[in-house]
């Protein structure tokens, strides 16, 4: 409040005195006379949304297992700034082997920044999913021809037992190409075969009191 007589000069507060959290201070509506006018006045300090309010951006990002992790552990926070009470529009980078997940978190909601920097944005991705396949290459995985799982990105993934391959008179060698550990594309395993080999044996009797004979082979 300034009070004066009609005529004096007017002495604006101290805008270094001025705060409005989010916000910086614009000036006066409306403006102020250099004199005191002939009668009460108002005058309202005008508030323009600052452009460096803060917020954060929560990173999710799913596990091999489908999950994701708890809402108050996410896998990447990262700090942002933006216009007070705008809607985010923030585009983050899809990391590798992952896609964006457009039905969970803010992704379809319009999220505003709050003034009071608290605003916390909260983004999915998941896995992407690869098929990988093992072929029996003549011969049975559990007595199927083949077999094919789904799996996530960087999941282990599990070969055939051995014990569950089997290919009548054959040997099983190992799988081509070499198995990954982990999952990072789409991929058929092949079983390779090596043929048994026998030692077969033939015995002659000899005739007329003779001793018999052996023969390999």
């Amino acid at each position: 409040v300034i009070a004066g007589k009609y005529g004096d000069a007017v002495t604006a507060p101290d805008a270094a005195l001025l705060a409005k959290k989010g916000y910086v201070f614009g000036g006066w509506e409306p403006a102020l006379p250099d004199a005191l006018p002939a009668e009460d006045a108002e005058y309202t300090a005008i508030w323009n949304p600052a452009t460096d309010t803060p917020y954060q951006v929560w990173v999710y990002l799913e596990n091999t297992d489908g999950t994701f992790p708890a809402d108050d552990a996410p896998s990447q926070v990262i700090n942002m700034t933006g216009v007070t009470d705008s809607v985010i529009n923030v585009a983050i980078p899809t990391p590798y082997g992952f896609v964006l997940n457009e039905t969970k978190g803010d992704v379809a909601n319009d999220v505003t920044i709050a003034a009071d920097g608290s605003t916390v944005y909260k983004i999915y991705f998941d896995r992407e999913k690869y098929d990988i396949k093992f072929d029996g290459n003549g011969g049975t995985i559990a007595g199927e021809p083949s077999t094919t799982d789904e799996y996530r990105y960087l999941a282990s993934v599990t070969a055939p037992a051995e014990a569950d391959l089997y290919k009548e008179g054959y040997t099983f060698l190992g799988w081509t190409p070499a198995v990954d550990s982990e999952a990072t594309k789409d991929v058929t395993y092949v079983a390779q075969w090596e043929v048994n080999s026998y030692d077969v044996n033939y015995m002659i009797k000899g005739a007329d009191g003779a001793e018999d004979e052996l023969f390999k082979t």
